[in-house]
């Protein structure tokens, strides 16, 4: 199993971890962790939000079609967010991890 995690880059197409992540034959299982608590403190806007979980919406009709898993994970705040990866990986069974560098 590999596990891609979609952090705030949710396109499947053009998306250079979820391409490397199935270019075998393992299972693969896409993810987002949810922060609400996190996005406060940032005085993230609903604006932001609705449309960041629209378009998550769409991510996940895309990923069923290609046959690709799909988990949601929640943590209050961002310092959480490597213990959800952990359990993830665990509960799965995956062998690799793969996910797009952010640049700020």
């Amino acid at each position: 199993m590999k596990l891609v995690w979609l952090r705030n880059d949710l396109r499947i197409l053009d998306n250079p971890a979820l391409f490397n992540a199935c270019n075998a034959q393992e299972g693969v299982t896409a993810f987002v962790v949810l922060c609400p608590e996190q996005w406060q403190l940032h005085d993230d806007a609903s604006l932001k939000l609705a449309l960041w979980r629209d378009q998550l919406r769409t991510v996940i009709m895309q990923l069923s079609q290609l046959n690709v898993g799909f988990r949601v994970l929640t943590s209050p705040k961002y310092d959480g967010v490597v213990h959800c990866i952990s359990e993830l990986a665990k509960q799965t069974q995956a062998t690799e991890l793969h996910f797009n560098y952010e640049y700020p």
